[in-house]
């Protein structure tokens, strides 16, 4: 089992309009947990790095699909934050439920 301990300030903004910037309003002072997000492709990928990956996906913007099993879990925030340090564009496709 898994657990992911997510700060009510970075998740309400997902859900309702607040008050406050979460990005202006608030300051980093430390990390207290790591989660590990593994990236993976198919082995016969040609992309063989996440440098790879955001190259392909910075060329060819919205063409680059991925998925996570959960649309607003940390997972996904996560990946969606890194695609968008990088300033690329990428489709995500949720997994469907059940």
């Amino acid at each position: 089992m898994s657990t992911f301990i997510i700060p009510i300030p970075v998740l309400l903004p997902l859900f309702e309009e607040v008050p406050w910037d979460p990005l202006e309003d608030f300051t980093f002072i430390c990390q207290y947990a790591v989660s590990f997000a593994p990236f993976s492709v198919r082995s016969d990928s040609s992309w063989k790095s996440m440098d790879d990956v955001i190259e392909y996906a910075k060329n060819n913007p919205r063409k680059f699909k991925w998925s996570a099993a959960s649309p607003r879990g940390a997972t996904t925030i996560a990946t969606k934050a890194m695609f968008a340090h990088y300033n690329v564009e990428t489709t995500f496709i949720p997994y469907k439920g059940g």
